[in-house]
């Protein structure tokens, strides 16, 4: 009779430890939800997300002051920015890291040893004839002070600069992509059109809004 409440016993705590044993495996390997994959429930999110006009720099704010572009987009497939402080090294550890313009957090979370930390932001961009989206993402942050689903302002401080938990030196890689819900994926990528140069494109949507400032000020005035 011992013998064989011994093999249950047995039994029983094989089966908690390999339930315990994949309950860690899921947190380890998928520790962040999916991004809608329905295109009506991205449309239902989009409407959430507020009209980003201004685009500044996500670290330096607003204009990248004391920090360089170590490694810039379209270098051997880098779809992205890595910004460094002009110190080096470790130096930008623990430094602000701002929302490049008003947006809806869709993703705050770890995601992989590659990356670390990351967040990636939503942004609405008014059109001719309907509206589009594109998204802000930042890799290798050390603390996130934003979670999904939270609206964020431009300038907004929603975490820091980090190492991707001591994997690579203090950087901020930071990209502008223009193909939505992409979610978590390569740094490199050989598909350079679904994103945009971050630098090229921030400098361009501050000159479409002098613009459209201007344009305004001249129709007021001939009224």
């Amino acid at each position: 009779m011992s013998a064989r409440l011994f093999r249950l016993f047995l039994w029983c705590w094989s089966t908690i430890m390999l339930a315990a044993f994949g309950i860690a495996v899921l947190l380890v390997f998928e520790p962040f939800q999916p991004l809608p994959v329905e295109s009506e429930a991205r449309y239902r999110m989009l409407q959430g997300v507020p009209y980003a006009t201004r685009f500044d720099f996500p670290v330096g704010w607003p204009n990248a002051k004391g920090y360089y572009d170590a490694r810039s987009f379209g270098k051997k497939g880098h779809m992205g920015s890595d910004w460094n402080g002009v110190d080096g090294g470790n130096t930008d550890l623990g430094d602000p890291v701002c929302a490049t313009a008003d947006g809806l957090v869709i993703f705050s979370g770890y995601s992989g040893p590659g990356w670390g930390d990351c967040m990636i932001i939503a942004h609405r961009l008014s059109g001719r004839f309907r509206d589009r989206q594109v998204e802000s993402f930042y890799g290798h942050v050390q603390d996130r002070f934003v979670q999904a689903g939270d609206r964020v302002k431009r300038g907004q401080k929603i975490g820091t600069i980090g190492t991707a938990y001591g994997r690579y030196i203090a950087h901020l890689h930071f990209e502008i992509r223009r193909r939505p819900w992409m979610g978590i994926c390569r740094g490199y990528h050989g598909r350079r059109e679904w994103w945009y140069d971050p630098t090229r494109f921030i400098l361009d949507m501050r000159r479409q809004e002098q613009l459209a400032k201007l344009n305004s000020k001249r129709k007021t005035e001939a009224r």
